[in-house]
């Protein structure tokens, strides 16, 4: 068994990536293949990996496709990518194609089907969604609210959130025993890491008596580790609210506070959407997408999975782009690209709120047309990619050009840059110089904010370093971060010494 990230294993349908193809290649020969959430990525990545399944099907081997929210255009392209591969197959042996495909979920009967080149797929993905439909929504674990903004500024964008906050943790908080303190641990889902560390920044400000974290990528490679590690140990609540009331530091914490309601609030990026496993007691979203809605929505009452009668999810009704006035507000991350712009930013008119009484995958699947428009889009970028690379029958052999793979890369290319911390915290950036990467000290570039003094799950450059000493990390990886940039690697960075990195362009 090999556990992999996909970047090692997507080499393996890009034959211009030569020796790291080659690799990937003999390993998926002899391998069966399991992509766990298969859908979380933007339609063009995703291309990169329905060409790891048509190799997959090439040589005869097994997929199984682990998700959620399989959305109908996603199945439909994953189809289309086996069956180009069981068919270039069937070319090679002389033989007709022949494969099956088996649906299992946790709400009904494993369909096994046995087909072949001419079956509908579509119409057994219809049947299935059919049946597993009614099993949703049963139980009121996750109950939504619309969370209305009243003007289109930054301001009443951020207000809204703090009014759903304090909503929130007034409804769903509850005794910690230990102190008789009531507490809440609550999720703000913030679509894009600038927007987030303002937003905890906000939030903190505005409720002293909270503790408030931030939760992205832009982080210290050590914090980022042990943020992680702290909050799988509290938000694991399969015994309940155990481990909460036996952490030290958790008591500490409370028993210096000199309130007696104590929200707990982790700001977070889609980072969380996808494997972490925690569990809180809220949530307050911004939308990016129907999926990244259910995926949010997920680490809500997770473990627990207690009936409830209030809303615990707080959907506001824009996202922050919107509030900034973008056209196109539903990208980087969601569905929205092209050139044509939703109809409607407005998540009042985009869900069907007479219907929707619970959030599950069925969000997906009941007509919502929020959930129409994300599928168009993604059928429009897959549709075109499938005609380009799985459609055997082609006169134009479209797979044997570089500009195609170029076009549908797993990764945006160069659009990072490293910084290092030392402990004199001096800022060193890895940048090209005379045609190679060093390390180039350019604390001039950056721009500290003091800490607040509510943060939580925050280290002093004292104890990375410590932490680094002790696990045997190198502090020049330990204390890395990776910046993303879309425009310009040479502004100023912003290091928000409670919240986080970000790039600031003048």
């Amino acid at each position: 068994i090999l556990v992999s990230t996909v970047d090692f294993l997507a080499a393996a349908g890009m034959p211009h990536r030569q020796g790291h193809h080659v690799s990937a290649l003999l390993r998926l020969a002899d391998s069966d293949l399991i992509l766990d959430e298969v859908d979380s990525y933007d339609p063009q990545p995703l291309v990169a990996i329905l060409r790891l399944v048509q190799m997959a099907a090439l040589f005869g081997r097994n997929v199984i496709c682990s998700t959620a929210t399989l959305a109908e255009p996603v199945a439909m392209a994953i189809d289309t990518a086996y069956h180009s591969g069981a068919r270039l197959r069937a070319a090679l042996t002389g033989t007709v194609p022949a494969f099956g495909y088996a649906f299992i979920d946790n709400y009904t009967v494993p369909k096994i089907i046995e087909t072949g080149a001419e079956a509908d797929f579509l119409e057994s993905y219809r049947d299935q969604i059919s049946h597993i439909r009614p099993a949703l929504g049963k139980r009121s674990e996750r109950i939504p609210y619309l969370q209305t903004i009243e003007e289109q500024s930054t301001d009443a964008w951020r207000s809204a959130i703090l009014e759903s906050v304090n909503r929130l943790h007034r409804v769903h908080a509850w005794i910690h025993g230990p102190t008789g303190k009531r507490i809440s641990f609550g999720l703000v889902r913030i679509a894009n890491i600038g927007p987030a560390i303002a937003t905890a920044r906000f939030l903190a400000t505005n409720l002293p008596h909270a503790r408030v974290a931030c939760y992205h990528s832009q982080d210290y490679r050590i914090q980022r580790f042990l943020k992680e590690k702290r909050l799988d140990g509290l938000l694991n609540r399969k015994r309940g609210n155990d481990r909460i009331e036996e952490d030290a530091e958790l008591f500490e914490l409370l028993s210096a506070n000199e309130s007696t309601d104590i929200p707990f609030i982790v700001v977070a990026t889609p980072v969380e959407e996808i494997g972490r496993d925690h569990d809180f007691d809220w949530a307050v979203i911004e939308p990016s997408s129907t999926r990244s809605i259910v995926q949010t929505a997920g680490r809500v009452n997770r473990h627990r999975r207690s009936e409830i009668r209030e809303p615990n999810i707080a959907l506001l009704q824009y996202n922050y782009r919107w509030a900034k006035g973008e056209k196109k507000v539903f990208h980087r991350p969601g569905f929205e690209v092209g050139d044509e712009a939703y109809p409607s930013h407005d998540l009042k008119a985009l869900l069907n709120w007479d219907s929707l009484r619970v959030i599950n995958a069925g969000l997906m699947f009941d007509g919502h047309l929020f959930s129409e428009l994300d599928n168009k889009s993604i059928r429009r970028v897959l549709d075109l990619a499938a005609r380009r690379l799985f459609d055997v029958d082609a006169v134009t052999p479209w797979w044997i050009s570089q500009s195609v793979y170029d076009e549908y890369p797993l990764r945006e290319q160069d659009d990072s840059f490293d910084v290092s911390v030392n402990e004199e915290e001096r800022y060193f950036f890895l940048l090209p110089s005379n045609g190679e990467f060093r390390w180039v000290d350019r604390s001039s570039f950056v721009q500290t904010i003091p800490r607040v003094s509510n943060d939580w799950l925050v280290w002093s450059p004292e104890q990375m370093f410590e932490e680094c000493r002790r696990s045997g990390i190198d502090w020049e990886k330990g204390m890395r971060v990776s910046i993303r940039h879309y425009r310009d690697e040479t502004a100023q960075l912003i290091v928000d010494r409670s919240f986080g990195f970000s790039l600031h362009v003048e």
